[in-house]
């Protein structure tokens, strides 16, 4: 489902494997059934149009109380030792985009496994925190990486 809110939440990604897929089957189409599932194809790619514009503002605001939520949890389980991006047990692994890219874990599932399981100095928050509790501050943390770390 996760992959759904990601894709929605970014129309330009839904509309490009649409019309790649579109234009695919067209040409397939074109030979064999005389254009039928063109129209049908052309319908279908209407009515995801009209419900990602539809849809979009109310995935907007989830996320706004999804990266709330995982600043709340971040300010009371992680700022400790990552306070505003940095980390006081090891240096050289904050929370920086660029670090985190280095390091494989620049995506949600990454940081999610890393806070459920823990890793080296880090524990594990799998008893003490909700899963949406998790997930929520994974979107937190790469959105704040993604804005360096400044409010």
């Amino acid at each position: 489902m996760q992959w759904l809110v990601h894709s929605v939440a970014c129309p330009q990604r839904v509309f490009y494997w649409l019309f790649f897929w579109l234009d695919f089957l067209a040409a397939i189409n074109h030979r064999t059934f005389g254009g039928l599932v063109r129209k049908l194809l052309s319908i279908f790619v209407l009515a995801i149009a009209l419900f990602t514009i539809h849809i979009y503002p109310a995935l907007a605001d989830a996320s706004s109380d999804t990266l709330a939520q995982g600043a709340k949890v971040f300010s009371a389980n992680c700022a400790a030792c990552h306070l505003n991006g940095t980390n006081v047990v090891a240096a050289n692994k904050n929370l920086k985009a660029e670090t985190l890219k280095q390091f494989g874990m620049d995506s949600e599932a990454a940081i999610i496994n890393q806070v459920t399981n823990g890793k080296s100095a880090m524990p594990a928050f799998k008893g003490r925190l909700k899963e949406d509790e998790i997930q929520a501050v994974a979107a937190y943390v790469l959105a704040q990486a993604d804005k360096g770390w400044t409010k």
